[in-house]
């Protein structure tokens, strides 16, 4: 689900510039304009949770092993044990089971919507 929608809102946003750059109405160039905008904002909303959720889950680890746990009995060390252990494999959203969603794919989708960008508006300007 994730993966569609950073591709439907890539193509979004990749047309909306366009249609910003080629229209001759302002009217229409405000409204194209803003709904870049919104999406943009909405791609970035999701990958900066993403990110917060990886941090996050991250410094579980660090938490657990900075705790003092040598003052406590065998099982509650146990039990840190396999938190610790656990965390070492952070939570994060994904792409299709594969990409973690970050400000990294952020950053990648939105060179990808400007490379996507860029290609249109070459096509367009040949004609």
């Amino acid at each position: 689900m994730i993966f569609i929608n950073l591709l439907t809102i890539t193509i979004t946003i990749c047309f909306s510039g366009f249609l910003v750059k080629f229209t001759r109405r302002p009217l229409d160039m405000v409204n194209f304009f803003v709904v870049a905008v919104a999406c943009i904002l909405c791609i970035f909303q999701l990958c900066y949770y993403g990110e917060m959720l990886s941090r996050a889950s991250v410094e579980i680890a660090d938490s657990a092993y900075e705790s003092l746990w040598y003052k406590c009995n065998t099982s509650h060390q146990k039990a840190l044990m396999f938190i610790i252990s656990r965390a070492q494999k952070p939570c994060s959203l994904t792409s299709l089971k594969y990409a973690p969603i970050t400000l990294n794919t952020f950053s990648k989708v939105m060179g990808t919507t400007w490379s996507y960008y860029s290609l249109v508006r070459t096509v367009y300007e040949r004609e």
